[in-house]
């Protein structure tokens, strides 16, 4: 079979994939509810803030903000390329790999890499976010959310934050982390307007959505 991986073969690969067995192999889960929660693999923690979807396969860590498919996550722990990952998973789900030619495999490479790089610009506002929120900047936010009946406890594990109310805080921020405006308003925290770039999210509280 020769093409590029169509989104149908990713999305059967992902049906016969159980990203909670998966993970099991790697960290001891616990049921609580629709969700499975365990110790992050990607960073020392002794209160368990790794979760696993069951319904949308998607996992993610309120402590260190990674998250993704199972794809991501065989990636992450075993270090591994893309395809690599696909392969491991494949075989599992007992299916065959399609085939692709050297100018698909570099397209998809090059679309791959974009959105790591998204996912990881989002990851990064995530955590500037939550960081700002414990700041005299972030006091209003913080005390809105106390209002709410929230607890740190709660705010730390839901990775809630608040954003800086300047036009550019976090574009500034993330720039110092080698991203530029194309990738950043792609990934949907910047918008361009005659040319500049402004913060999508200004002055507001930040509730971070895992499943997207």
């Amino acid at each position: 079979m020769s093409g590029r991986l169509s989104d149908a073969w990713l999305e059967e690969l992902r049906s016969r994939t159980s990203l909670e067995e998966v993970v099991s192999e790697y960290v001891p889960l616990k049921q609580k509810g629709r969700r499975y929660w365990g110790c992050c693999p990607f960073h020392n923690e002794k209160t368990p803030s790794f979760s696993v979807d069951s319904e949308n396969q998607l996992y993610y860590c309120f402590g260190c903000h990674k998250g993704g498919t199972a794809i991501n996550f065989v990636m992450e722990v075993e270090r591994m390329e893309f395809m690599d990952a696909v392969r491991h998973l494949a075989e599992r789900a007992h299916m065959e790999v399609p085939e692709r030619t050297q100018q698909q495999s570099g397209e998809a490479h090059s679309n791959r890499e974009e959105r790591e790089r998204m996912y990881e610009a989002n990851r990064l506002a995530a955590r500037f976010f939550h960081s700002l929120l414990w700041t005299d900047e972030g006091a209003e936010a913080l005390n809105y959310l106390y209002g709410r009946g929230l607890n740190d406890a709660d705010i730390r594990r839901f990775g809630l934050g608040a954003s800086p109310k300047g036009w550019d805080s976090l574009q500034k921020h993330l720039a110092k982390e080698g991203f530029d405006q194309a990738i950043l308003e792609k990934a949907g925290l910047i918008v361009k307007k005659d040319g500049r770039g402004y913060d999508m999210f200004r002055g507001r509280v930040m509730f971070p959505i895992i499943n997207a």
